[in-house]
């Protein structure tokens, strides 16, 4: 059987490698036929994750860490998959997961479980956020001696996620929350936590229950990690904030609730753009949910952006937390008008005053949301592919009962709206 791990497929270090790989991993999700929206959350973000950190000339390509566990942990090797939704595509995927299922099971891990329990599960929390380079606590001191402390990995992957619960501390903020990790901080002996600079950091978030508290995506867009330096002129030990390290919000997992039983993936670019796939998984990317939803608990993943932008870098325009649909721009709209009129007979064309499409035409541009919004650059060449189970359908076209209302008087008082210009012109051609 062909590989289908994009390292072997692609030079992932060098630079066109490096676009062709970071196109996959971020704009195609794990399609199968058999979901699992908490397997396929985990999924989406950790192929985030590679795509900004493991891939690329700086990067280092398959670290030895990574390697070693990949053996213990499916679910990494996994997400370096091609994925895709073309029948034979489906098919591989499918026989990847079928076989990541089974490793998990072996594993005493049911692979249908929720996003949180696979996220924090002690498989991923020793083969992977406990790793040097997710850590968010540098190495441990106690207090009384001075001595390293042994703190086993998995303690270390939970001291590196933030907690921002707004039910249960509703005036706590996202600094309170990063202060609080650091210090002395008490385990079986109170030891000396200093920050790292992890290339990712976790937040667990619990929404305010009052709206007008609840943050927003401009609230959440950016956290700041202090930089300590020891103070060597102190007679006691102590030390010093020296800078701070700058991250962007790169992945978004709603976790499921009474309210909504599912898990729910969005993730976004360094600037804050809300990256848009190939095609959407119904069953994890839904569009109605937002941060703002009360009481509602979120997984934070956020980037280190190493002098790629500062917090006040928002661009020319407002960034939204869903990317909004792509309008139809006039001049668009005019070259299709135009190449249509080659092929409409004269007497379908509409006699005196603007024409009936026209009308229509510029509400669609008003409204794009009541037809289909056009493929993205990302998306040329899946289009034209099958739909299969799983994958959100457009909308389907409204069938016409022209026969039935044949000959009926009562078809001039219906309430079906007229048909299209272009309805019109494909019944003119056709007669």
């Amino acid at each position: 059987m062909t590989s289908k791990d994009i390292r072997t497929l692609y030079d992932i270090g060098s630079d066109s490698g490096c676009q062709i790989a970071n196109d996959i991993l971020q704009c195609r999700p794990p399609f199968s036929r058999t979901p699992a929206a908490g397997f396929d959350c985990l999924v989406v973000v950790i192929r985030r994750i590679y795509s900004r950190c493991m891939i690329g000339e700086k990067a280092v390509v398959t670290p030895k860490w990574l390697k070693t566990s990949e053996q213990s942990n499916p679910i990494l090797g996994h997400a370096w998959h091609t994925f895709g939704r073309t029948p034979a595509e489906v098919v591989e995927s499918d026989k990847e997961r079928k076989w990541v299922f089974t490793k998990l099971r072996e594993l005493e891990i049911e692979p249908k479980s929720s996003f949180e329990d696979l996220c924090h599960s002690a498989m991923m929390n020793y083969t992977f956020w406990a790793q040097n380079v997710f850590r968010l606590v540098d190495t441990l001191y106690e207090v009384n001696t001075g001595n390293q402390a042994k703190v086993n990995l998995d303690e270390i992957a939970r001291m590196s996620l933030l907690k921002l619960d707004h039910v249960k501390s509703p005036e706590m903020t996202l600094n309170d929350a990063i202060n609080r990790a650091f210090g002395v901080i008490d385990l079986e002996e109170p030891v000396i936590s200093t920050p790292a600079c992890p290339r990712v950091v976790r937040v667990l978030y619990h929404s305010h229950v009052q709206e007008e508290r609840r943050l927003g995506l401009k609230d959440l867009r950016y956290l700041q990690l202090p930089v300590w330096q020891e103070d060597m002129e102190s007679p006691e030990p102590g030390f010093n904030v020296v800078g701070e390290v700058v991250y962007s919000l790169m992945a978004i997992v709603r976790l499921q609730d009474e309210a909504h039983p599912t898990d729910f993936v969005r993730t976004y670019s360094p600037h804050g753009c809300n990256i848009v796939p190939e095609y959407e998984l119904q069953t994890c990317m839904e569009r109605e949910w937002r941060l703002t939803d009360p009481s509602a608990r979120y997984m934070l993943f956020y980037e280190r952006v190493d002098g790629e932008l500062e917090p006040e870098d928002d661009g020319p325009a407002p960034l939204h937390e869903v990317a909004m649909p792509q309008r139809v721009d006039t001049h668009t709209f005019e070259l299709v008008e135009k190449c249509l009129d080659k092929f409409t007979p004269s007497s379908a064309k509409p006699s005196g005053g603007p024409s009936n499409t026209q009308q229509k035409g510029h509400q669609g541009l008003q409204n794009p949301q009541k037809r289909p919004a056009p493929a993205s650059s990302q998306q040329a060449g899946s289009q034209e592919q099958e739909n299969p189970q799983g994958e959100r359908e457009p909308p389907r076209k409204r069938k016409r009962n022209r026969a039935k209302n044949k000959g009926n008087p009562q078809s001039s008082q219906s309430t079906q709206p007229a048909p299209h210009e272009s309805e019109v012109r494909r019944d003119a051609r056709r007669d």
